[in-house]
């Protein structure tokens, strides 16, 4: 399939986000 390489930035972006949180434990604060 193909995506976007936007959309797989966005991916990116939200998958290392939830990947801090489950690390470090904090509250779901978007900065983009």
């Amino acid at each position: 399939m193909y995506f976007s390489n936007q959309f797989i930035a966005i991916i990116n972006i939200v998958w290392k986000k939830q990947q801090y949180l489950r690390w470090h434990g904090t509250s779901w604060e978007p900065q983009f």
